[in-house]
């Protein structure tokens, strides 16, 4: 959306999302780094827009037109629910 004009945004399937992708064979703590790299990087990207740029959008399949603004308020959202998923993964794995 920052580099597309009005791009095509598509719903997944979260479910089958983590089945096909393996996110129970994961390393918890490999997860929460790489969600701290990509914040990391997010910031630096973010921190480069203009204001206008914030309402840039796409247009979803089932929800309509999203712009940047919006979609980065879900994912500040929702980040914490990967968070203590993967929190919660570690301690059972660490038997605590």
């Amino acid at each position: 959306m920052i580099c597309q004009e009005e791009p095509a945004l598509f719903d997944l399937n979260q479910n089958l999302v983590a089945e096909k992708l393996f996110y129970d064979k994961r390393n918890p703590q490999t997860q929460l780094d790489l969600i701290a790299a990509i914040r990391q990087q997010m910031t630096n990207i973010i921190s480069q827009l203009l204001a206008e740029q914030f309402q840039r959008g796409g247009v979803h399949d089932l929800e309509g037109r999203l712009t940047v603004l919006s979609i980065l308020e879900r994912i500040t959202r929702h980040i914490p629910h990967h968070v203590e998923f993967l929190h919660q993964k570690r301690m059972a794995i660490l038997g605590e």
